[in-house]
Formats: C-alpha cells, structure tokens, sequence
C-alpha cells in the first residue's frame, strides 16, 4: 500500500471516530430525553462541522467532506430530538392546566 493509500485510511478512520462521537449521545436521548443537552452546543458543534465540511470541500478532501456531511446529519437529528423533547415536556407540564390569556 502507497503512502497516499495509507493518508487517505487513516484520514478516514480518523473521521469515521469523530463522527460517531455524537451517536451515543443520540440513542441517549431517544431514549431518555434530551434535558440536559443545551441547545448552544448543539448548535456550535453543528457550526463547527459545517466549517470543516466547507474547508473540506475546498482543499478536496475526501475524509473530512464525507465525515462531516455525516456530521451534519447526526447534530441536525440531536437538535430535532431535542427540539421534541422540549415540546413534549412543555406539552406534559401543560397538562391539567388551563392557561389564561393577557
């Protein structure tokens, strides 16, 4: 295997890891909710990976447009998964109240 085979492996596998870091953190909120995540960090990280995906696009790289492009994907679905979560439990602290209007 060449030197630029072996770059673009390691580039890859290096991506692959960061990219999945946020996929425990999904399945955990699926499952329990999302009460403790704040939403600045899910928007810096997805900032963050739209940046690198941008600067992979331009110097043509391969591993970082593929892992961030995944990344995008898996911050866009926490922000949803938080976004239902908040709304079901405002919903369920609402529930039996009759709210009056001002």
């Amino acid at each position: 295997m060449s030197f630029e085979h072996w770059k673009l492996l390691i580039g890859m596998v290096a991506a692959l890891c960061g990219t999945v870091t946020l996929l425990p953190q999904l399945l955990k909120m699926w499952r329990y909710g999302a009460r403790d995540v704040s939403y600045p960090m899910l928007y810096l990280y997805l900032l963050t990976v739209l940046l690198w995906l941008v600067y992979g696009m331009m110097t043509k790289s391969l591993p970082l447009t593929v892992s961030n492009a995944s990344a995008i994907c898996l911050a866009s679905a926490c922000i949803g998964t938080k976004w239902k979560s908040d709304r079901a439990a405002r919903l369920q602290s609402n529930d039996g109240r009759t709210s009056v209007a001002r």
